[in-house]
């Protein structure tokens, strides 16, 4: 809910230059460890690329497994996503993987390079075919959540009264998006479930 009072890793000074660097979770977290929290945790809200970074923690501390073999484990494969990498050096000669780039104020198109490592605040590769499997397991299949934990998720973390995730697919309001990007690339799906 980005509640935690924890900031944005990528905007310590030092931090961008390195990002190749940071291909752990400890080293991440490292980055960011002695940084004063942005406000005393449940007091606002404000996006924070760190508070990724303390949950992929807690993840591998709970799991006893690194976070990427954990999301391959639990999400990738189960899923069928086979098109899904966490190391952009294993797509990097692919000629299919569409270039990075941005226009500059003049409009001229500059190329932009992958600098960062993958890790629990983003920068995974992926196809449109394997985004629509993930969009389509998460509204119909438990192979990621339960029923239970997706009504928790929609609901952005508050206890739904009685509600039912059959009933959220019935409803013609409900527009289920996921969304992510950094300079050069972007990515977003929303769908509107069907029952």
């Amino acid at each position: 809910t980005h509640t935690s009072g924890f900031g944005d890793y990528f905007m310590i000074p030092g931090v961008i230059p390195n990002l190749r660097e940071l291909t752990t979770v400890d080293k991440i977290i490292n980055t960011f460890k002695d940084e004063p929290l942005l406000f005393e945790p449940g007091t606002g809200r404000e996006y924070s690329n760190a508070g990724f970074a303390v949950l992929g923690a807690v993840i591998e501390s709970v799991s006893g497994l690194s976070y990427f073999n954990y999301i391959e484990q639990n999400i990738l494969q189960p899923v069928g996503l086979h098109n899904t990498y966490f190391d952009y050096k294993k797509i990097r000669n692919d000629k299919t993987i569409p270039e990075g780039y941005m226009f500059s104020s003049t409009g001229k198109k500059i190329r932009i390079e992958y600098e960062e490592s993958p890790s629990p605040s983003g920068s995974a590769f992926s196809t449109a075919e394997d985004l629509l499997k993930f969009q389509l397991s998460f509204l119909y299949d438990n192979k990621m959540l339960s029923d239970e934990m997706k009504l928790l998720y929609t609901s952005r973390f508050q206890k739904n009264s009685g509600r039912k995730w059959m009933d959220v697919l019935k409803d013609s309001s409900y527009i289920s998006a996921n969304a992510g990007g950094a300079p050069g690339r972007n990515s977003v799906i929303y769908s509107q479930p069907v029952t």
